[in-house]
């Protein structure tokens, strides 16, 4: 359809001149269409089902197709086509609402398992949201923002998804009601587990410190209806604290309290080289990340001809995405430590015999 609107199937072409689709009938359906594919392929509501009842598959293809590369096709169709219709303010209102309700309910729904893998499932979910809603902004620096979003999260969640594998592997278990305790017999495990949840969590001096503060930065530019900025904004904020509560979760869930398995033990260096290379890149790629620009600016320029990249960096000063992140920091803290029985629970808490979880007010 949108070959016939454009009278070229060339992306140059049809990127480079936008107003040549839109003039055409065939623009809406097309990109009504677009948007259909994109969110059952990088699983948006109401298309969220599938992409945790996938993960049955070995951690490691979880790491690589759903961490790296399947899902994110949707959000690359996205990127794609964002130039071309930008300009029609029904693609904004569509794509940033949808991406940030999905955020929210992912998140909320991570909270909620108590599987390991099943939590990082819906993660996935939430941070494609994310994602979604950044490109439905549409400006250059909100797209260079999911531009490096993406490589963040590609990072931090494969390394969490290897990770999980050899817990369960070690442990024979991925339910953290069944877990606790385990940094006192796989450190460098535990370790690892923490450095690609603080990254998820955007805590700094990671990766994911600076993708989730220009992500802020991004939503923030809003400006397909009145006030769409600053609420777009505070939902990633809400989206953000659920987010440090649930990889607070899974760091706790594994690693603290109790050991209730003392026969365990670390794996082989070898097994763990794979995750500890990307948890490295992760810090080292934080410390660093000017040395990203030239990729995330060729990326920019290449979805969107004539934009101006953003220029990342650790700090930027004292800013409204630091801000918000000091507020992520503090509300993410108190659900993770609030006494809900999401995260102080169990063998996590000092009941190294108490099988299962049990909701309630405190620890025990």
């Amino acid at each position: 359809m949108i070959g016939v609107a454009a009278g070229t199937t060339d992306l140059g072409v049809i990127v480079g001149n936008p107003e040549t689709v839109l003039a055409s009938p065939l623009a809406i359906p097309a990109a009504a269409l677009l948007i259909l594919a994109a969110a059952t392929k990088s699983a948006q509501l109401p298309f969220t089902f599938w992409l945790p009842g996938a993960m049955v598959a070995m951690t490691p293809i979880s790491a690589y197709l759903h961490a790296a590369t399947m899902v994110k096709a949707g959000i690359y169709l996205l990127m794609r086509f964002s130039p071309v219709y930008v300009p029609t303010t029904a693609w904004s209102m569509v794509l940033v609402p949808l991406g940030l309700l999905t955020a929210v309910v992912g998140a909320v729904l991570a909270l909620r398992e108590h599987d390991l893998k099943a939590i990082l499932a819906q993660s996935t979910v939430s941070q494609l949201g994310l994602l979604t809603a950044a490109i439905g902004v549409g400006t250059s620096y909100a797209l260079s923002a999911a531009v490096l979003h993406t490589f963040a999260h590609a990072l931090f969640k494969a390394t969490l998804f290897m990770l999980v594998g050899i817990i369960d592997k070690e442990a024979g278990s991925r339910d953290v009601r069944e877990l606790g305790g385990l940094r006192t017999v796989m450190p460098i495990t535990a370790t690892l587990t923490g450095i690609a949840a603080l990254s998820m969590a955007g805590v700094p001096p990671l990766i994911g410190f600076v993708s989730k503060e220009t992500l802020y930065e991004g939503f923030l530019e809003a400006d397909f209806a009145p006030g769409a900025g600053p609420i777009a904004a505070v939902t990633a904020v809400i989206a953000s604290a659920l987010t440090f509560a649930y990889s607070a979760r899974i760091v706790y869930g594994a690693f603290g309290g109790t050991l209730t398995q003392p026969d365990l033990y670390e794996p082989p260096k070898a097994f763990l080289a794979p995750a500890a290379v990307a948890a490295a890149l992760g810090l080292a790629l934080g410390l660093g990340v000017g040395v990203l620009n030239p990729l995330t600016d060729r990326a920019t320029t290449d979805l969107y001809p004539g934009a101006e990249p953003a220029t990342f960096a650790l700090w930027h000063g004292v800013n409204t995405a630091l801000v918000l992140s000091l507020v992520t920091f503090a509300a993410g803290y108190a659900l993770s430590t609030g006494g809900t029985g999401w995260t102080r629970c169990c063998n996590g808490c000092g009941c190294p015999t108490a099988p299962r979880c049990t909701t309630g007010s405190g620890p025990d």
